[in-house]
């Protein structure tokens, strides 16, 4: 593909270029996911970081991908006439997220988030108790979804209650 006259050269990319393009043109996603499959936790987080441009900007995309590190990867979605560079694998996520974090502005608190909830599943067998209070304001899970009874390491999230019980 063509570059227009006005691409960055692959020279000029910094980390707070690319920071800025995360503000920008770019998203910091975590979803919910539903696995039935999965008997025991049916239920995971899925993180990931895009950036989203015109197909005929392709090339950007694939600039700062090679910038990053050769991370992720890149999609074409035709019926939109757009392409996608996005990173979803937990290592991945942490080296790019902490790379940019210093020069983020806008999307700050979505990398902040994304980078404690990377710790909580690094650090913990049964993490989703943790998931949970990384998006309460004051740490204390209230009113998770009853399917959520998660045993963790002291602690007991027990049915109806709506509230994490310390265990005695």
């Amino acid at each position: 593909m063509e570059s227009t006259p006005w691409e960055v050269e692959s020279s000029k990319i910094s980390d707070s270029y690319v920071a800025g393009f995360l503000d920008g043109d770019g998203s910091i996603v975590a979803v919910l996911e539903h696995r039935p499959e999965r008997r025991r936790f049916s239920y995971r987080v899925r993180l990931k970081v895009s950036f989203t441009q015109h197909i005929r900007h392709r090339n950007l995309l694939v600039k700062l991908r090679s910038f990053l590190g050769d991370l992720g990867s890149i999609r074409n979605i035709p019926s939109r006439n757009l392409c996608e560079f996005i990173v979803q694998n937990r290592e991945g996520l942490r080296q790019v997220l902490t790379r940019l974090l210093p020069f983020i502005v806008l999307k700050e608190r979505q990398a902040k988030t994304a980078l404690a909830i990377i710790a909580i599943y690094d650090g913990a067998k049964v993490n989703l108790t943790g998931i949970f209070s990384v998006f309460s304001e004051d740490g204390v899970v209230y009113n998770p979804p009853e399917q959520y009874c998660v045993r963790t390491a002291g602690s007991i999230s027990r049915r109806g209650t709506g509230k994490l019980q310390e265990k005695v």
